[in-house]
């Protein structure tokens, strides 16, 4: 299965999904203009990698989302969430904020009570 990394833009975060070293980030802000259109093929590169795995680790580190990018997560955790179910997996939301980003880390809090399949971490950057 091949990588997909996207770089940072002014709307839209760092992207890097390597099933090779095993490394899933999101990075960076989003706010895409079309946020369907953006993660559409990110929530399709996850339905290729997790029919092939069960297990993963997804390094969460965004300081803004805009509702509509936040509705893209969600389906995003629900497809995770409803996986780690079905195959009784650990996937694992490391949840990357800084300590001065309040509404980062409840942003985390809020995805975490909503899928309970899913093991949610919180790491404050130092």
């Amino acid at each position: 299965m091949k990588a997909l990394t996207l770089q940072p833009t002014e709307y839209t975060p760092q992207i890097i999904l390597d099933p090779i070293n095993y490394r899933f980030v999101f990075t960076g802000e989003s706010y895409p203009e079309n946020t369907f259109e953006f993660y559409e093929p990110i929530l399709e590169w996850f339905r290729d990698f997790l029919s092939q795995k069960k297990d993963m680790i997804l390094e969460m580190e965004l300081t803004y989302l805009n509702s509509s990018s936040l509705k893209s997560f969600y389906d995003i955790f629900e497809f995770l969430n409803a996986h780690a179910k079905e195959f009784n997996s650990r996937i694992i939301i490391q949840w990357i904020y800084d300590e001065e980003n309040d509404i980062a880390l409840e942003t985390g809090q809020n995805m975490d009570e909503d899928f309970e399949h899913l093991t949610f971490e919180y790491l404050q950057k130092e």
